[in-house]
C-alpha cells in the first residue's frame, strides 16, 4: 500500500515535465527575425530551420524537421510570412509550437533575449546597429562562443534596449557604427565599444577577439549583401571584402595572422 503508493511517485517525479523548446524554426521574410533566431538557438545548442521558400517550407515541414523533436519555437513576423498558416502545418505534423510572432522584429529579438535570461541564464550580449544588416553575421562567431545574444538597436527601440540593457547586461559589446541617438541612449551602460569608424577595422577587432579565444582554420570572406546561416557558427570566423576588392587593411591583417 503506503510502499508501492510512495515509489510510483518516485518514479513520476523523475520524468521530466517539460522537455524544453527543442528546435527553432524561422517563418518571416525580414532578416532581422533569422538573426534573432539563429542567434537564439545558437546559444541554446537547438537546431533551427529557416523558410525560404514556399515549396521548400513546406518540404521542411514534411521531410527535413527531426520528427522526434517535437517542441518548437516558430518565429515569424507578422506582416511578412513566406507561407501563411504554417503554425497549423507543423502541429498537423505532429510538432508542439509556441508560436512567437510580432509586427516588429525589434520585439521578437528582445522577447528571445528575455527567453534566455530567464531560462538558460546569459548575460552577455553583443549589440550591433541595424542599418547595417552585414554587421550581424561579422559578429556571430563571436557572439556564439562568448555565450552572448545578439541585440539589433536603432533609433525607433534604443529605449527598449536601454531598458533590457540596464537590468540583464553583464557583458554589453557594442559594435559598429551607432546614431548620436543610440550612443546618448546607452551612454549609462558599462559595455566595451568597437567602433574605429571603419566598418573593415571593426571587423578585424572582433576576428581578433575571436583569435584570443579559439584559433581558427580557416575564415570565410563575404561582401556582407547575403545573410547566410552558414556563417552562423563557432568555427570559422567572417572577414568582409569589398565588392571588388580586399581592403589594405584586411589583406595586412591576413598577413600577419597567417
Amino acid at each position: 500500500g503506503m510502499r508501492k503508493g510512495l515509489l510510483l511517485f518516485l518514479l513520476l517525479i523523475a520524468i521530466p515535465i517539460a522537455v524544453g523548446e527543442q528546435q527553432v524554426v524561422i517563418n518571416s521574410r525580414d532578416w532581422r527575425d533569422v538573426i534573432s533566431g539563429l542567434s537564439y538557438a545558437h546559444l541554446k545548442g537547438i537546431d533551427v530551420h529557416y523558410v525560404a521558400e514556399e515549396t521548400q517550407g513546406i518540404q521542411l515541414v514534411k521531410d527535413v524537421l527531426n520528427p522526434s523533436l517535437k517542441d518548437t519555437v516558430l518565429i515569424e513576423s507578422s506582416g511578412k510570412v513566406f507561407i501563411a498558416g504554417y503554425e497549423k502545418k507543423l502541429s498537423d505534423a505532429g510538432f508542439k509550437v509556441q508560436k512567437l510572432s510580432y509586427a516588429n522584429p525589434h520585439d521578437t529579438n528582445i522577447k528571445l533575449a528575455e527567453k534566455l535570461v530567464k531560462d538558460s541564464r546569459i548575460d552577455s550580449f553583443v549589440v550591433i546597429n541595424e542599418n547595417f544588416p552585414y554587421n550581424s553575421i561579422v559578429v556571430a562567431t563571436y557572439a556564439i562562443i562568448s555565450k552572448s545574444y545578439i541585440i539589433l538597436v536603432d533609433d525607433s527601440n534604443a529605449d527598449a534596449v536601454y531598458a533590457f540593457l540596464s537590468k540583464n547586461g553583464k557583458k554589453v559589446l557594442l559594435y559598429g557604427r551607432m546614431t548620436r541617438q543610440i550612443e546618448e541612449r546607452l551612454s549609462s551602460i558599462k559595455a566595451e565599444v568597437i567602433n574605429t569608424g571603419d566598418k573593415f577595422n571593426d571587423n578585424i577587432k572582433i576576428v581578433s577577439k575571436f583569435l584570443e579565444k579559439k584559433e581558427a582554420g580557416q575564415i570565410f570572406f563575404t561582401n556582407g549583401e547575403f545573410i547566410e546561416p552558414g556563417l552562423f557558427n563557432n568555427e570559422f570566423p567572417v572577414l568582409l571584402i569589398g565588392t571588388q576588392n580586399i581592403p589594405a587593411n584586411v589583406m595586412e591583417f591576413l598577413y600577419k595572422s597567417g
